[in-house]
């Protein structure tokens, strides 16, 4: 399996993956390189695994509310970023997802979902 490096802006409030740059070996971390950080806003894009799904509420009640998500062995829900699409027909359990997020303490804080990872 391949990992991928991705860039990232800010744009107001829309984040956008600009680029594909480079690859590295399966096993190493892309946020430990200093091109998966935007420096102005130290927003950071990683891929995750999703390990499960819970339930929407309100206006998402029959649809997933949120992926539950690890990430360097930290469990956390992704909830922002899904569209009603995503809800609909979430990312199997066991697949990659593509998300942004802040890091304190070695945990990843505010993930949003950007997409699904295809290898």
């Amino acid at each position: 399996m391949r990992q991928e490096h991705y860039i990232i802006t800010s744009k107001d409030t829309n984040m956008e993956v600009l680029e594909h740059l480079s690859t590295v070996s399966p096993g190493n971390s892309p946020t430990t390189d200093e091109d998966t950080v935007d420096e102005d806003t130290n927003i950071r894009l990683d891929k995750c695994m999703v390990i499960g799904h819970e339930d929407g509420t309100g206006k998402y009640r029959g649809m997933c509310g949120a992926l539950i998500c690890e990430y360097r062995g930290k469990m956390f829900k992704v909830v922002s970023g899904l569209t009603d699409d995503d809800r609909h027909k979430p990312p199997k359990m066991g697949s990659t997802i593509i998300f942004s997020y802040l890091e304190q303490a070695g945990v990843p804080r505010h993930p949003t979902f950007k997409s699904r990872h295809v290898c």
